[in-house]
């Protein structure tokens, strides 16, 4: 037993049988000193310990509730957070890297369609204008009526090449001519020249005393004044924009065709 009292150690001093140790002043100061300082420190770490702890398990439930997994028995928390750090970051930079690739894929498709587009239209609009130049120069020679308006004669062409041409393809050397409701195949099921084409399909317009050394228009094509009823209701509609049955429109039919006249 530890005594501090001078009177109190005498008394059992010569009341004791047994060994007795007497600590100088100094030295029990730094003994007392010492135990102080101990206990301090044991409680300070244990402190800390649970303090430590604390945290510990509260990153080990945030961790949980972000990630759905524990940490093993074996691990320490910061160890397990290292772990699943890493593993986060390979698992973003996996997707991130996989995300590239992909647009840059989808890129590099879209751009190959874009240009697959863009050729194919040059080649179909290169093919048309080859068409076009093959119709019109299948036309050199022919003599159109002067008793057709030339703006009506210059629509009725355009239009018609232009249903040709929409409608024609070339395969190899040979076209294969039509329009959105013929095909122009001769009566051995080949296909008509550029020539036959534009005779066949401007007949009506076509001046075939001048165009073909005479032999008059042909049988089929009624002839009524200047123009036949379909030419010129064709072009009073189509050209000058007119409703059918409405005065204007009847004067101009009669001009053109001469219905009403006094030599009808």
């Amino acid at each position: 037993m530890l005594y501090t009292d001078k009177d109190k150690a005498i008394e059992a001093i010569t009341n004791s049988e047994g060994k007795i140790h007497i600590i100088p002043d100094k030295e029990y100061k730094e003994l007392l000193d010492n135990f102080k300082n101990t206990e301090i420190i044991t409680e300070v770490e244990k402190r800390i310990d649970e303090k430590t702890r604390e945290i510990h398990d509260r990153y080990d439930t945030d961790i949980y509730e972000l990630t759905g997994e524990k940490k093993k028995p074996e691990e320490k928390t910061y160890q397990f957070l290292k772990r699943k750090i890493t593993e986060l970051k390979e698992k973003a930079d996996s997707k991130d890297h996989d995300e590239e690739v992909e647009n840059i894929r989808a890129k590099a498709q879209k751009d190959l369609q874009e240009r697959d587009n863009k050729i194919q239209e040059l080649l179909e609009s290169m093919n048309k204008n080859e068409l076009k130049a093959e119709l019109r120069a299948a036309m050199n020679g022919l003599k159109f009526r002067e008793d057709i308006p030339e703006k009506y004669k210059k629509k009725i062409i355009e239009d018609e090449i232009n249903a040709i041409v929409e409608h024609s393809k070339k395969d190899g050397d040979v076209t294969r001519w039509k329009n959105s409701s013929d095909d122009f195949i001769g009566e051995d099921y080949r296909p008509l020249s550029a020539e036959k084409v534009v005779q066949h399909v401007f007949k009506d317009l076509i001046d075939l005393n001048t165009s073909f050394g005479g032999g008059g228009r042909p049988a089929s094509v009624k002839k009524v004044g200047n123009m036949t009823n379909i030419e010129a209701t064709k072009y009073l509609i189509e050209v000058e924009k007119l409703q059918s049955g409405t005065p204007d429109f009847q004067a101009k039919f009669k001009e053109l065709t001469g219905i009403g006249s006094k030599d009808e």
